[in-house]
């Protein structure tokens, strides 16, 4: 798990990065590929500033090579990454504590969706309030493997450190009408604090129910500057050793160019899966940690004391959704007016893990 992002959306004024951003590569750069160094804490991208951690090179030495699946050994591949991160599997002494965890399931456009639910124990006075924030998380796994048991320790820690519910789940967008609809309410969630997350392959799933449907890129990279103004602001996260690494870091760079204050981190000696690794190493469980942190910041940032401007008058945030305010922003676009004057207030992180909350909606989204 290399990529994050998480983001937050001001419906007025201009976007400010919160801290500069590396450019996107340049002919002068496009050699080496690298990107210069934006804070201490980042490391420059391209020369490795340190190596792998040996926390993640005892891993790797003592677990069996893992590998995403194909055409002839998927259910082989799948049992194996099931026997190494599923819950079960991890010794007892590792596995996160939190308060409870409810299995439940809600009826979908193509059938019955499980659901896992996971309560922080940190979390209760919010839920009782009826304000508690929540996360609905798309695992990754390459779309080849993975399951929610395999990342529910790492999100117990998430849960846990932000105080925010996390519904774990395969990759389905009805769940978040349900959340910010009766499921979220009987659970104490206030409909204007529901993110939405996913590592790797699940990130970019949550890019693509939060994108405009005329943009169809599952990439965030390949996306152009123009296509992610009036973006929420966000806060990225990368590591070293991953295949995705460069994409996060351009996409945090295009989002800094589009105006959208932006966050980046940067793991220079993680590999990538980090949410997985937290029962081996500590390096990874504080990456999870910020993670975390930065959900806590962002649901908890008094979003639901914002009022927008809509030409119906004054609406609540909570009474605006997703399709609304990305088809409202594409004709605006069109028509040459000022984008995201109707917008949700909203929070995302993206790939691999990626946060957006989402205000609560009127009609289904994109099933």
């Amino acid at each position: 798990m290399s990529n994050n992002s998480v983001f937050t959306f001001s419906p007025t004024g201009p976007q400010r990065p919160i801290f500069p951003l590396p450019p996107t590569t340049t002919a002068s750069t496009a050699n080496t590929g690298t990107l210069a160094s934006i804070d201490p804490l980042i490391p420059t991208v391209g020369p490795r500033a340190r190596d792998l951690h040996y926390s993640i090179r005892d891993f790797l030495s003592t677990h069996p090579l893992l590998e995403l699946g194909g055409q002839e050994h998927f259910t082989v591949e799948r049992r194996r990454h099931q026997d190494v991160f599923g819950l079960h599997a991890l010794p007892k002494n590792k596995i996160h504590p939190i308060d409870d965890v409810e299995f439940t399931a809600i009826r979908g456009p193509h059938g019955t969706i499980p659901v896992r639910v996971l309560y922080p124990t940190s979390g209760k006075d919010n839920r009782n309030k009826g304000k508690a924030g929540a996360l609905i998380y798309f695992h990754g796994g390459g779309y080849t493997v993975g399951s929610v048991d395999e990342f529910e320790n790492g999100l117990r820690l998430v849960a846990e450190e932000s105080g925010c519910q996390v519904y774990a789940l395969d990759e389905y967008s009805a769940v978040i009408d349900w959340v910010q609809g009766e499921g979220g309410r009987i659970r104490g969630v206030y409909p204007g604090k529901v993110l939405g997350g996913g590592d790797s392959a699940g990130g970019n799933m949550i890019v693509a129910v939060y994108i405009s449907p005329q943009d169809r890129y599952v990439s965030p990279g390949m996306q152009s500057v123009e296509d992610l103004r009036g973006q929420p602001p966000a806060a990225v996260f990368t590591s070293g050793y991953d295949p995705l690494r460069d994409v996060g870091c351009e996409y945090a760079s295009k989002l800094s160019q589009a105006g959208v204050p932006t966050r980046w981190r940067h793991y220079d000696n993680l590999t990538h899966g980090w949410l997985q690794l937290t029962a081996w190493s500590e390096v990874a469980e504080q990456a999870v940690k910020d993670v975390a942190h930065e959900v806590k910041r962002l649901v908890f940032a008094a979003i639901d004391t914002h009022t927008l401007k809509s030409p119906q008058g004054q609406v609540p945030v909570d009474r605006l959704n997703v399709r609304d305010f990305t088809l409202a922003n594409s004709l605006r676009r069109q028509s040459g007016d000022k984008p995201a004057t109707r917008a949700a207030r909203t929070t995302r992180v993206t790939t691999p893990f990626k946060i957006n909350t989402f205000s609560k909606p009127r009609n289904r989204l994109l099933d």
